[in-house]
């Protein structure tokens, strides 16, 4: 979603600087998302509602939902990147100035289908959903998110699909019993099919996963080369 996008940049200067942290890089590049959602998703529900297909959302029992939802994980990143900033000698207001600021920079510079596309997603993370039904799926909702973002502009490609119907998830058989199985998939703490269905065909998806300690788990995707028709 464009506000991960709006945090990464300032999330690395951020994390540029050694400071005394618990989490692990990646964990702490997570937590500065988050905190750049708070800054930013109330902004972008404003100016959803000026839409005529979101005129009528009710953005703001959907963000207290998620504040209340996501209230732990949301006071973790407010903290660390108050610490960070004393570690570089910054003021947290001006660390969220910024965010704010180039976050509005990009949502105005928007096209109104992008930016319709863009509110659709944000309803979807506010109700703590995926932007299509995953059937099976373990994984922890930020994770969720990523692997999803990554997984259907490709698959969606592959398809010929723009409106696949759902996703299911299954346990992988094991890489030595699978000949297109991949090189992450030999190495991967657990590797799981992400079965996309849409327009009457499937595709069988592997997803590989690591979970190093101290940080989110990572993956990566491997993908047939076509679709196949979709079992009856």
């Amino acid at each position: 979603m464009r506000a991960c996008l709006v945090a990464a940049g300032i999330a690395a200067a951020l994390l540029a600087l050694p400071t005394m942290v618990e989490a692990g890089e990646r964990a702490q590049q997570r937590l500065v998302e988050r905190h750049a959602e708070t800054l930013t998703f109330p902004a972008l529900a404003d100016r959803c509602r000026r839409l005529p297909a979101f005129r009528d959302a009710p953005f703001e029992a959907e963000l207290a939902q998620w504040r209340q939802r996501r209230a732990g994980t949301l006071a973790e990143a407010a903290s660390l990147v108050e610490r960070l900033a004393a570690a570089q000698s910054q003021p947290r207001e001006a660390i969220d100035a910024a965010i704010r600021e180039q976050a509005e920079r990009q949502h105005a510079g928007a096209d109104a289908e992008t930016l319709a596309y863009t509110c659709e997603k944000l309803r979807f993370t506010l109700r703590g959903e995926p932007v299509l039904p995953v059937r099976g799926a373990t994984l922890d909702e930020d994770t969720r998110r990523a692997v999803i973002d990554e997984l259907l502009p490709v698959a969606t490609k592959l398809m010929a699909c723009e409106t696949p119907e759902r996703i299911d998830v299954r346990a992988a058989p094991p890489a030595v019993l699978r000949g297109d199985a991949s090189s992450a998939a030999a190495i991967a703490d657990r590797v799981e099919m992400w079965n996309v269905i849409g327009c009457g065909k499937a595709l069988d998806v592997e997803l590989s996963l690591r979970f190093p300690e101290g940080d989110p788990p990572t993956f990566a995707l491997g993908f047939p080369r076509t679709a196949l028709p979709a079992a009856r």
